[in-house]
């Protein structure tokens, strides 16, 4: 088995809005974050990640599939030290705008 990656951090503001929404979303957040731990780049899972580019903190985005509405995941990756940095998660439009 390979070694897995940890979350090193999951932000305030995407702790707050997680808090705020129904079981399904949370459960839907957790098993995302679960699915990151083991690959967390856009080659282990290309339909759900995706590098970012521009001026945004954060290297990478997971779409968070069902629902209604796009959610999304922002994180970094530090690949020595195996850990993951969790900087956003919310609505499509509105993790972009920070």
């Amino acid at each position: 088995m390979t070694d897995l990656f940890t979350v090193k951090t999951i932000h305030r503001r995407a702790a707050r809005y997680l808090k705020r929404q129904s079981q399904d979303v949370q459960d839907r957040f957790w098993a995302a974050l679960d699915r990151l731990r083991v690959g967390p780049f856009p080659s282990d899972d290309p339909a759900h990640i995706a590098h970012l580019k521009g001026p945004l903190h954060c290297s990478y985005r997971y779409m968070l599939a069902g629902g209604r509405r796009g959610l999304r995941i922002l994180y970094d990756v530090d690949q020595e030290a195996r850990k993951i940095t969790m900087y956003d998660f919310g609505p499509r439009g509105a993790v972009y705008r920070g």
